[in-house]
């Protein structure tokens, strides 16, 4: 071994195996790539979900107070409601849809 020799390259030898193979990680950052842009289209597509349903709740009628299936009266457009209540009303419509 050379003074100038820190060693590396003999490590790099013995240990090589520990690396990741340049095949192997182009693959695994293509497979990230992948994940984060199907990830990216599901946001997207929640948040053209979430404002479908806030407008279809701005079309129910006002002269009636909105009852979550569990009894709870309380207004469909709250935040905090709607996340309390949200499992509720999607049980409710599952089983409308099943009778």
């Amino acid at each position: 071994m050379n003074d100038d020799d820190d060693g590396s390259a003999v490590w790099t030898l013995r240990h090589r195996h520990l690396l990741p193979q340049h095949d192997e990680t182009a693959a695994n950052l293509h497979q990230i790539a992948e994940t984060e842009a199907e990830l990216a289209a599901t946001r997207a597509r929640l948040i053209e979900v979430d404002r479908a349903r806030i407008e279809l709740i701005k079309q129910l009628p006002t002269g009636e107070p909105f009852v979550c299936p569990c009894g709870e009266v309380g207004d469909p457009s709250d935040p905090e409601f709607e996340r309390i209540h949200r499992e509720h009303v999607f049980v409710a419509g599952l089983d409308q849809l099943t009778r």
